[in-house]
């Protein structure tokens, strides 16, 4: 009785020890790069936590950022004169200070810059996007809020 019972738990041993491996997502390793492509538009901006956005034309501030496949890569600026923007550019080269988790936009051309995503993470194919600046002094921050077209 005890070498049936014996032989009984080894066989089920056996059986429960020798499941196949669970099967990976390859997909669910791999970390893509952020993708904001397309053209954004300033839906607001704030000055040290107040809405500023009537006080300039700031709806013809648009930026329009270009991949090349999955690595950003250039970008366009339109926008009214007089429209304060940390830069001047009119076009120029972009990129992120991290591809699959960025905090910073690099901006350069005929200068450059770097700004800070005032909300993270950003989202691929999200339609929202913050930047935060600092113009003249620390204690003067500036929010920009862009909604994608």
């Amino acid at each position: 009785m005890k070498k049936a019972f014996f032989a009984i738990c080894l066989i089920a041993f056996f059986f429960v020890s020798c499941d196949d491996d669970e099967k990976i997502n390859p997909d669910g390793l791999v970390e893509y790069t952020v993708d904001i492509s397309g053209t954004w538009s300033v839906v607001s901006v704030t000055q040290n936590d107040v809405d500023i956005t009537g006080l300039f034309d700031f709806q013809s501030l648009n930026l329009e950022f270009v991949y090349d496949g999955d690595t950003p890569s250039s970008f366009k600026m339109t926008k009214t004169s007089g429209v304060p923007f940390p830069f001047s550019m009119a076009d120029g080269d972009f990129t992120f200070d991290d591809l699959t988790y960025p905090t910073e936009l690099a901006f350069s051309g005929n200068q450059s810059t770097s700004i800070k995503l005032a909300a993270v993470p950003l989202i691929s194919n999200g339609s929202n996007m913050q930047l935060a600046v600092n113009y003249g002094c620390a204690d003067n921050s500036y929010v920009y809020t862009f909604k994608k077209n």
